[in-house]
């Protein structure tokens, strides 16, 4: 999971630059293309509850927030929210479950 989190973090780092100054549009599909494969090794490891430890969790919902699944994402840090004795992780969920939540009500209009 934590190399999933870290690739996604590092190509949109990478990219950024590129987007923006070259409007390349061969790199946003690919940038795309690796985003839909993330999402689907995350979904997966998720319906075969293969993502046991509260980082695992934690990182999971950082990759599907950044590709646009706030709701799925919020699941995961309440999860972590929830059965987590570390202070710290807690600490971060909740900030994170926080920017689902305002990320929700703003896609909805609310």
């Amino acid at each position: 999971m934590a190399h999933i989190e870290n690739t996604d973090q590092t190509d949109r780092k990478q990219t950024m630059a590129r987007l923006l100054f070259f409007h390349n549009g061969k790199t946003a599909k690919r940038i795309m293309y690796r985003d839909s494969l993330r999402v689907a090794r995350v979904k997966e490891l998720i319906k075969t509850d293969l993502i046991q430890s509260d980082s695992a969790k934690f990182s999971a919902g950082i990759v599907l927030f950044h590709n646009g699944y706030s709701k799925k994402a919020l699941r995961q840090f309440n999860e972590v929210n929830t059965q987590t004795n570390n202070n710290a992780m807690k600490l971060n969920s909740q900030t994170w479950i926080n920017i689902c939540i305002k990320d929700t009500l703003t896609r909805h209009g609310k």
